[in-house]
């Protein structure tokens, strides 16, 4: 992980922190058209949301498609 990419994360974590435990907010992650992404992107949205509080995670995770996966032709390896 690079330097750039550790403050990032770290950032990140310290906003959803503070949202949904400070201000009580219910946060999401909601990523569409997944198929189209690379694998390396969704590998760092599983470290993303690696944490939690009292076994409760701070950021759940919605993936969407709207076609389905063996049909794509456009799909990034």
């Amino acid at each position: 992980m690079t330097f750039s990419r550790a403050l990032m994360l770290k950032a990140i974590r310290s906003l959803v922190t503070e949202l949904s435990w400070a201000k009580k907010l219910k946060l999401w992650l909601i990523i569409d058209e997944v198929s189209l992404l690379h694998m390396e992107f969704l590998a760092e949205v599983h470290t993303l949301l690696q944490f939690e509080k009292d076994a409760k995670p701070f950021l759940p995770l919605v993936l969407a498609n709207s076609r389905s996966p063996s049909s794509s032709s456009t799909r990034r390896p």
